[in-house]
């Protein structure tokens, strides 16, 4: 009876092993009869693979290292490049069937799973197919205007280009908070569209995207994507243009609060930046001989450090020739500053007007002049 007892035991504790601790895949792959699939994680690592053979796979039980965000690729022949990312998935333990051949709008995997987070997964992606008509060529546009040949271009075609860039942006915008607004409508109480969220760009309209943020329900507000976005949209929506900037944390080089009521200036450009980025010093390059010699004595720089090393930070400047305002406060990437303005990368622009009021945040570096030189000629 006693050795009864703990074979039963040791099988409930076999049971709740593949409970909480592995996970199992199987699926079909039509018009795929051989091939592989691959499953990586967010850092790129493949963690999990099989062999396609006439259509089918299998992923027997495998141990789960954590509930997370994955992404899977079937792919036919790996003599070829594979430049597809992948279908994103949501993996916990238990069993999982991922078929791909699904008819419609949408090629997203048919997939079977008691996993709530995988099941919306399995509702937004097929959702936001379907309803997503736009493709805007933005990032094309930018190469472009980002390409030697555009920066030769006679000044009328130059705005021309930036002027499609701008146009091409504001075309994603909208089917983006189509598709979010329509499915946090459908499914109201749905966790993931907090994820989902903060995987797009947000940030390029903070107002639009706040009202989303606030849709939300409380649930989804306390996710750690919620908590993100929550976080980062009350520093963005004091950023919308009109608004008195944040004030900026530090000291001068020489030790004094920087005052932008002194500098005297219509227009002036806020620079984020670090010494140690080569994209920030080659900036600064074109500020000093492009921007300062060839804009009005109306328009200023200020330059913001994010570094934690003060030589760091006053040998860039000296190398660098800066002759415009520096500021600093020694807390790296943990200054106020970052969250204050919202920062997601540097090197970030800024333009505000010389009372401190948000002109716009996050300007192109290749859209300067042209900012400037536009809202110059409208408020002389």
């Amino acid at each position: 009876m006693k050795y009864t007892c703990i074979l039963l035991f040791a099988l409930l504790l076999s049971g709740c092993d593949y409970l909480y601790n592995e996970v199992e895949i199987t699926g079909t792959t039509p018009g795929m009869d051989t091939g592989i699939v691959i499953i990586k994680d967010a850092a790129g690592k493949t963690v999990f693979g099989a062999n396609i053979k006439n259509g089918k796979y299998e992923i027997r039980r495998q141990a789960l290292v954590r509930k997370d965000y994955y992404k899977i690729s079937f792919i036919k022949d790996q003599t070829k490049r594979v430049t597809r990312e992948g279908y994103e998935i949501y993996l916990e333990p238990g069993a999982y069937s991922i078929s791909t051949g699904r008819k419609g709008k949408s090629d997203y995997p048919i997939i079977t799973s008691s996993s709530k987070t995988q099941n919306e997964l399995s509702e937004y992606y097929p959702y936001a197919d379907s309803i997503k008509r736009t493709k805007s060529n933005a990032a094309e546009l930018m190469e472009e205007l980002n390409s030697p040949a555009a920066q030769r271009l006679p000044d009328k075609q130059y705005a021309a280009l930036l002027a499609k860039v701008k146009a091409a942006q504001n075309l994603e915008g909208p089917v983006e908070t189509t598709i979010l607004n329509g499915f946090i409508a459908k499914y109201p109480k749905n966790e993931v569209i907090a994820h989902i969220m903060v995987n797009t760009d947000y940030d390029r309209d903070p107002l639009e995207s706040y009202k989303i943020y606030q849709k939300l329900s409380d649930a989804t507000k306390k996710t750690d994507d919620g908590q993100e976005i929550g976080e980062k949209l009350g520093h963005l929506v004091k950023m919308l243009p009109g608004a008195l900037a944040p004030q900026l944390t530090g000291e001068t080089i020489d030790g004094k609060k920087l005052d932008i009521a002194a500098m005297h200036k219509k227009i002036i450009l806020v620079e984020f930046w670090k010494a140690g980025l080569t994209l920030c010093r080659k900036n600064h390059q074109t500020m000093l001989t492009g921007f300062l010699p060839n804009l009005p004595a109306s328009f200023g720089i200020i330059s913001v450090s994010l570094d934690e090393k003060r030589d760091w930070w006053t040998t860039a400047i000296t190398d660098d020739k800066m002759t415009w305002p520096q500021v600093w406060d020694g807390k790296g990437s943990d200054s106020p500053n970052a969250d204050n303005w919202g920062l997601s990368t540097v090197p970030t622009y800024c333009l505000i007007d010389g009372t401190g009021h948000v002109i716009d945040r996050d300007v192109p570096f290749e859209g300067v002049m042209f900012n400037v030189n536009d809202y110059l000629a409208k408020h002389k």
